[in-house]
């Protein structure tokens, strides 16, 4: 083990950078990064684990027997107590479990912006606040919190709470529209994934892997919303074909896999659509595999060497990244506020 290695592990196990900062470091070098694991931390670790599980369990089973009883000021206290008793955690796991600090630190706070979310959505509906507007509160509520707990710890689970939670405020925004079909819901969802992925391609939303995976997601799931009209479809099929042509790009595994899962379910749609015959379909989920499985060769062959070298290559600028968010959110709320309106 080399000198540099040995002490950008140390580094990551006492929690001073994280494992990807660290693994971006030994790129640089073209060396592996060694992270040394102490017992006693991943036993305090999985210690935590399974006593997360075991209070989920009895709250479920308490709030199964008294919930009904309990008065709107109780229920919403109770949510938002435990909100704040997980958040409160995540900031005081000691320093000296290292690695698995970060992992655990992940856990709490996803699960502090989830109780968030579901505190304010049942005082809201104890308030008799309509469905939309208290989904699109409790949603926005949710992205308040986890957007500065993702700026503090960049983290796959913190970046996937952050965005869950703005595709629900997006939709739920769109649900007031007059025209609230789930076409216009499904566009607004599509431009928030576009607009994520723009970022994430200049690395301004990081882990890049998770922002490529959440950003994609978005797009077929908002695609698959508009599926029911002609130019919905037209949609979905060509967003799963962008995808996989940006996975090839950004040598992605994690898009390529969203971009497969999109044509799995696009497919079949477009071929009972627009297709007759016995044949027409396998012919089509033929040619879709024989596509996916060349694509995923390729992309796998392209990754060889240093990954976040790679990564870096295919990156934009930081200002053009922002432009193109900004471009992609301005059009597309007009869009659907059109949409909203006409269609």
């Amino acid at each position: 083990m080399s000198e540099l290695s040995s002490l950008v592990g140390q580094w990551v196990s006492r929690g001073i950078i994280s494992e990807q900062q660290g693994q971006q470091i030994l790129a640089e070098h073209k060396q592996p990064l060694r992270v040394s694991i102490s017992r006693g931390s991943l036993i305090a670790e999985a210690l935590a684990y399974v006593g997360g599980i075991l209070i989920l369990l009895a709250a479920i089973i308490i709030a199964s027997l008294y919930w009904p009883d309990l008065v709107l000021a109780a229920k919403s206290g109770l949510t938002g107590g435990s909100a704040a008793i997980v958040l409160i955690a995540g900031f005081l796991l000691p320093a000296s479990m290292g690695a698995a600090r970060g992992r655990l630190r992940s856990v709490l706070w996803a699960l502090s912006v989830a109780l968030l979310g579901i505190a304010v959505g049942i005082t809201l509906d104890g308030l008799h606040w309509n469905d939309e507007t208290g989904v699109f509160a409790a949603a926005a509520a949710a992205a308040a919190l986890a957007a500065p707990l993702w700026l503090y710890h960049k983290s796959f689970l913190q970046q996937t709470a952050l965005g869950v939670s703005l595709v629900l405020a997006v939709g739920s925004a769109a649900a007031h529209l007059p025209n609230d079909r789930e076409s216009t819901i499904g566009l607004a969802i599509w431009g928030l994934g576009l607009a994520w992925l723009a970022l994430t391609w200049g690395a301004l939303i990081t882990p890049q892997r998770t922002g490529y995976l959440l950003g994609g997601a978005a797009i077929v799931a908002g695609s698959q919303l508009t599926t029911q009209l002609d130019w919905g479809l037209a949609l979905a099929g060509a967003s799963v074909l962008a995808l996989l042509a940006a996975a090839v790009y950004v040598r992605d595994l994690w898009l390529l896999g969203v971009g497969a899962v999109g044509v799995l379910v696009t497919v079949p749609l477009i071929v009972d659509r627009f297709f007759e015959g016995e044949l027409a379909a396998p012919l089509a989920l033929l040619g879709a595999g024989v596509l996916l499985i060349g694509l995923g060769v390729f992309t796998a062959r392209k990754r060889g060497g240093a990954e976040a070298k790679q990564r870096a290559e295919h990156r934009i600028p930081a200002a053009y990244a922002i432009g193109l968010a900004v471009a992609v959110a301005a059009v597309m709320t007009v869009v659907v506020l059109l949409a909203g309106r006409a269609w």
